[in-house]
């Protein structure tokens, strides 16, 4: 289950200078009055976190949000009085503007230095830990808070690149993941890093060719360091999403293998039943909704699974029913060892968000 977010915070840059947005509180606080802090605040009943969020924004500062992540950067806990709060940092963008106060418990509002905001808050006091989290993410440079880009623009001209390659070479193929949710959305909903598929193995050297002349560089790990005996390639891009394909053998039967010393691995046909999709202008086949919506069930506590979540409820979609893969070793079913390691990466997901106060996937 996704965790609740009881209050708001938001990650926003200025447009050109290395400074971030923050509202000092004011002398009504008896707390914190004083403190520069992250714009935001607490998700009243029946909001959503993107309403909290444009709500708390406009009353603290009159700036009108464009934009927010769906998934928090940062998730952790906060003890007040007692209890324990759920606080979510949110990267978002804003329309250019004035910011000023509109709160009366906002004294004032400016795009400060990051270790001003961080001073301030030890100065006064603000939980250890929190600044902690805070600092980690903010001093870590793989984090970038710009907001200022287009990823539907980025993800519908990946989509469009590949689609035009396994066109063009009538390479069987079908796409996994969050494209497909975005397509049954017609929405790029959250920001997307990767397009995911599986493709004819016999024709994946035509993709990966084709693919290097558009630009893209092949990574030779992943952090699971499988890529060779998986037959997974993975091909990045400057300007676009990463690439990722899984080459299988597709039989006539309609189901697809992965041989690999001593062990296969083979796709259930239904599981893989070529199910037409349409993101914006591009149209694409991909994996039946409901096997996705069975795959995302093993990781239904990684926060950016809940926008999938509602999108699949929404439209009536249940999650498969019958088995995916089956996998031998020697002969042997070994099956289960995949959805052990599902659950095994489950669980450390949950630990790292609800104890260590950092994102689910721990690769990223």
């Amino acid at each position: 289950m996704v965790q609740k977010i009881d209050i708001v915070n938001l990650l926003i840059k200025h447009p050109v200078e290395n400074k971030i947005l923050a509202v000092k509180r004011s002398s009504l606080d008896k707390t914190y009055g004083g403190m520069w802090a992250l714009p935001g605040g607490s998700i009243e009943e029946g909001e959503t976190e993107h309403e909290a969020a444009k709500r708390e924004l406009m009353e603290e500062t009159g700036l009108n949000l464009i934009s927010m992540e769906n998934i928090p950067e940062i998730i952790s806990p906060l003890e007040v009085g007692g209890k324990t709060y759920i606080i979510g940092v949110y990267k978002a963008a804003v329309v250019e503007g004035v910011p000023e106060p509109h709160d009366k418990d906002i004294s004032a509002v400016e795009y400060i230095d990051l270790s001003l905001l961080l001073k301030s808050l030890q100065h006064n006091k603000y939980p250890e830990e929190q600044i902690k989290i805070l600092e980690r993410y903010l001093s870590n440079p793989k984090n970038n808070i710009d907001m200022n880009y287009d990823n539907e623009s980025v993800a519908v001209n990946s989509l469009r690149q590949v689609i035009s390659i396994l066109n063009k070479y009538e390479i069987n193929y079908r796409f996994l993941g969050s494209i497909i949710t975005c397509a049954l959305k017609d929405e790029v909903y959250r920001k997307i890093s990767d397009l995911d598929l599986l493709v004819d193995k016999n024709k994946q050297e035509i993709l990966a060719e084709e693919l290097i002349k558009l630009g893209y560089s092949k990574k030779t790990k992943n952090h699971l360091r499988l890529s060779e005996s998986l037959n997974l390639h993975i091909y990045h891009h400057p300007k676009m999403l990463e690439t990722s394909f899984y080459g299988l053998d597709f039989l006539d039967d309609g189901s697809a293998t992965l041989r690999m010393p001593h062990v296969r691995a083979t796709v259930e046909k239904h599981a893989i039943e070529p199910t037409k999709y349409k993101l914006k202008d591009t149209s694409f086949v991909g994996i039946p909704a409901s096997v996705v919506y069975k795959t995302i069930l093993y990781s239904k506590s990684n926060p950016k699974r809940k926008p999938e979540f509602e999108i699949l409820t929404k439209l009536g979609i249940r999650p498969y029913g019958g088995n995916i893969y089956k996998v031998t070793a020697y002969g042997l079913d070994i099956s289960y060892l995949p959805r052990l390691a599902s659950f095994v990466l489950e669980l450390i997901g949950i630990v790292r968000i609800r104890l260590l106060g950092k994102k689910y996937d721990m690769w990223k």
